[in-house]
């Protein structure tokens, strides 16, 4: 259960991020602007923030912006502000009636953009939505069959953003499905695309690539490979001074050191976080930080520790229950009493989640919780009473697809019907289990093949680039070999011309291309060198190629000039002989 309260703390800390503005202030904006576009780009902000803080607030602004789009009779932002406040309540994604909500919205975002003409990106950002809400709903073949349309229409737009962003979003229903290798294909698909591309977000691109391939390796295990694509983010954000972004970089290197079971670097880079958050004086930051620090105490399995911090910072308490997720910090206690064995206070906790997990939470967070909640009655030695729960917590896992929450399910429903003395019941589920325990240690034999499949797909790509850099150079050497004998028959050819019944004029024009040629190709030669040496700064290679003219220019006339007049005066002296 400690695993859980860290991952249950990680996990809601990630939503603090998501706006630094208050709702008085975006009001206020909102009642300055002067015209539609102004109303609406505050709006938007004010119902990101809002769904977060205040349903109330929400719902009255999104039929304030719904009104403004339908009044201007413009396709483009009555589809685009429905996405927006679709994609506004996947910020709670772990309430269904917030995906409910904005499924709603979605469909009518598409319903309008396949009714209109000229609205590509708004239908592909339309499918992308809806096949984050399919996977949120446990509905992983629909997410990858809307994903799979907005790929083939933003392949046909050709707009290599939008490639990018279908291919990573269709990675992550596949990661989700625990389809490594199909997801792996996806992320790759998308940082091929994104490091090819001239897209003026390329960087940007690039970047969320790799916090992808970050997330996917860290799922399979590969903790290092993920820690080396984050410092890659890391790094770019530190390059250009993204403060707010490094706050948010620190924690995420912090939990994957955790991980590792690294607890020391992971504590370290949370104090960064922390220090870096209070420095810009950012109060979200900075509780983002110590719920990271919290979760390393419990990691770590310093219970009392933590319960301890809690206690101590009631800003914690505040902030979820002003972003509508006060229960999580009950969850939080009651697994953490559980395991000081104070049963008293995990009832009490407990009997305040119960309504809110019914009415609000998805398949998979429901799933949890009854699981979780038949692990606390049995060990507080109520073993006939956690039965049913963990039966409907199995349901729920099957539901999704979850197979280890449902081997979770089996073995505790073995340890119960035990317990209480029916041993039938002990044996089906206990038969059940071993089944699917065997079947889980075959897809982690399959996770380890993903691996090296995955291992063989980057040394494959390695070596098709060798091979290209090679077969690029030696077509350059070619191309070199054929420059010299060129060069080299102009001159045979300008000295055989000191031989034979040509005109004198012959002889200039030859000797003026000859060497026309020979110094232009020191030039090629030295530039390939130059730009090594300065690595492309303009100043630098301006500067050398100044000096290296400076010298070639009169040589070249120099030596064009005698060895025209000697080939000449040869021809002169044959003629007169």
């Amino acid at each position: 259960m400690k695993y859980l309260i860290f991952v249950l703390l990680l996990g809601s800390s990630t939503a603090f991020s998501q706006t630094d503005t208050t709702i008085t202030r975006l009001q206020k904006e909102l009642a300055t602007a002067s015209n539609r576009d102004e109303k609406i780009n505050a709006l938007k902000k004010l119902i990101d923030h809002a769904v977060i803080y205040d349903s109330a607030t929400a719902e009255k602004s999104i039929n304030e912006a719904i009104f403004l789009a339908e009044e201007s009779r413009d396709r483009k932002l009555m589809a685009g502000i429905r996405i927006h406040i679709a994609r506004a309540y996947l910020l709670q994604a772990g309430k269904q009636s917030y995906i409910n909500k904005a499924e709603i919205y979605i469909n009518e975002a598409l319903k309008i953009c396949k009714d209109s003409d000229g609205l590509e990106r708004e239908l592909i950002m339309a499918q992308l939505t809806l096949s984050r809400i399919h996977r949120n709903s446990g509905r992983g073949e629909k997410a990858i069959e809307a994903n799979t349309t907005a790929i083939n229409y933003a392949n046909d737009l050709g707009d290599d953003s939008l490639r990018v962003w279908a291919y990573m979003a269709n990675g992550r229903n596949y990661q989700f499905r625990d389809e490594k290798l199909n997801a792996f294909k996806n992320y790759l698909a998308a940082l091929n695309i994104a490091d090819q591309t001239k897209h003026k977000d390329k960087e940007i691109l690039l970047i969320n690539c790799y916090r992808s391939l970050s997330d996917f390796f860290a799922t399979i295990g590969n903790h290092d490979k993920a820690i080396d694509y984050y410092t890659k983010v890391l790094e770019f954000d530190l390059s250009k001074g993204k403060m707010t972004e490094l706050t948010a970089d620190y924690n995420a290197m912090g939990a994957l050191y955790q991980y590792q079971k690294k607890y020391d670097i992971a504590s370290t880079y949370f104090e960064k976080s922390f220090k870096l958050a209070d420095s810009l004086k950012n109060q979200q930051g900075k509780i983002q930080s110590t719920f990271s620090l919290v979760n390393n105490l419990f990691a770590k399995g310093q219970m009392k520790e933590g319960l301890a911090y809690l206690e101590t910072h009631p800003e914690l308490s505040n902030m979820l229950q002003q972003m509508q997720l006060g229960y999580i910090m009950d969850r939080a206690k009651a697994l953490i009493y559980l395991d000081l064995k104070n049963y008293d206070s995990t009832n009490y906790y407990y009997s305040k989640l119960f309504p809110v997990y019914e009415r609000e939470n998805n398949v998979y967070t429901k799933a949890q919780f009854y699981i979780e909640y038949g692990y606390t009655l049995r060990k507080m030695g109520r073993a006939k009473e956690a039965i049913p729960f963990l039966l409907k917590g199995k349901g729920f896992c099957e539901q999704s697809n979850n197979l280890e929450g449902v081997k979770m399910a089996l073995s505790y429903l073995d340890s119960c019907y035990t317990e209480i003395g029916d041993y039938k019941n002990a044996l089906t589920y206990s038969s059940q289990f071993n089944i699917l325990k065997d079947s889980l240690e075959v897809l982690g034999k399959e996770k380890d093949l993903v691996s090296m499949e995955i291992d063989a797909e980057n040394k494959r790509k390695e070596r098709k680039q060798k091979e290209e850099e090679e077969a690029l150079q030696t077509r350059h050497n070619i191309q070199y070999t054929g420059i010299t004998i060129g060069i080299l028959v102009l001159f045979l050819l300008l000295v055989s011309f000191g031989f034979l019944k040509v005109p004198i004029g012959w002889i200039r024009a030859l000797g003026f291309i000859s060497f026309i040629f020979f110094f232009e190709f020191i030039i090629l030669i030295a530039d390939n060198q130059i730009h090594h040496f300065t690595h492309g700064e303009p100043w630098k290679v301006l500067a050398i190629k100044v000096v290296l003219i400076a010298i070639l220019l009169p040589l070249h006339h120099l030596v064009e000039k005698r060895v025209v007049h000697m080939i000449t005066a040869h021809r002169i002296k044959q003629n007169v002989i």
